[in-house]
């Protein structure tokens, strides 16, 4: 009878020890999930608790025309490489080389004009394209050195060039760059033979200390293209209200 009752206790025993095994184990089932759960949480937000929601993470885009244009109130920094690829866009020649000739003008102005957009050589605080020719203390009237340059007297432009130098109040600018890059563009953008056309008005373009003035030299170039040439004037003429 005793030994039937040791025999009885230790299988007591033998179920009890099955029982907190079981229990244990499945205690243990509901935490795979939950380990699971915080590890692709925190992929997301390593900081984040679990069981918490993180918000969504929201910048605001500056808008531009063209990559070009952002920030286009500050110099560019030629160290860098945006930079260095931005002034090499700018200086590089158009497409055509132009030879002051009546039927290439409109082409021309077109890429001169297309430069200038993509660029931002017309665009912000230190823009070089367009002047005011209004008189002292009237509403300002704004002319396109492109279209209208005809409208736009030498020393107008001269007067707003002086400021992009030392001691102006564009000094050592973004239009200072401008003002570079767009002379490299307008001198490689012309024919040899156009170039020589242009080699004895230099006087006009550069000042006495050898810095060379883009929209001075524009203006030269379209003055040598349309002076005696009646061809031209027509054919600026008849298509100046399509390009304005």
């Amino acid at each position: 009878m005793q030994q039937l009752q040791q025999t009885n206790h230790a299988t007591v025993q033998s179920l009890q020890v099955i029982q907190a095994t079981t229990a244990t184990a499945t205690l243990a089932d509901p935490a795979v999930p939950q380990a699971q759960e915080t590890a692709n949480v925190n992929v997301t937000n390593p900081t984040q608790a679990p069981g918490s929601f993180s918000a969504t993470a929201t910048s605001t885009v500056t808008f531009c025309v063209t990559p070009n244009v952002h920030n286009i109130d500050q110099c560019m920094d030629y160290t860098t490489k945006d930079g260095a690829n931005l002034d090499k866009l700018a200086s590089s020649p158009l497409m055509t080389n132009f030879d002051l000739s009546a039927a290439n003008t409109l082409v021309f102005i077109d890429q001169l004009r297309d430069r200038a957009q993509e660029v931002g050589w017309d665009t912000g605080s230190y823009q070089i394209t367009k002047y005011n020719v209004a008189a002292v203390g009237a509403p300002a009237t704004l002319k396109d050195l492109f279209i209208q340059y005809g409208q736009i007297p030498v020393n107008t432009i001269h007067a707003e060039v002086m400021t992009w130098k030392e001691g102006g109040a564009k000094a050592n600018s973004r239009s200072t760059q401008n003002n570079m890059a767009f002379y490299k563009c307008l001198k490689d953008s012309l024919t040899d033979e156009a170039c020589l056309w242009i080699l004895p008005h230099q006087h006009e373009y550069m000042d006495q200390i050898g810095t060379y003035l883009a929209p001075l030299l524009d203006k030269t170039i379209m003055h040598l293209t349309t002076i005696d040439s009646k061809a031209t004037s027509v054919v600026l003429w008849e298509t100046s209200t399509i390009l304005l």
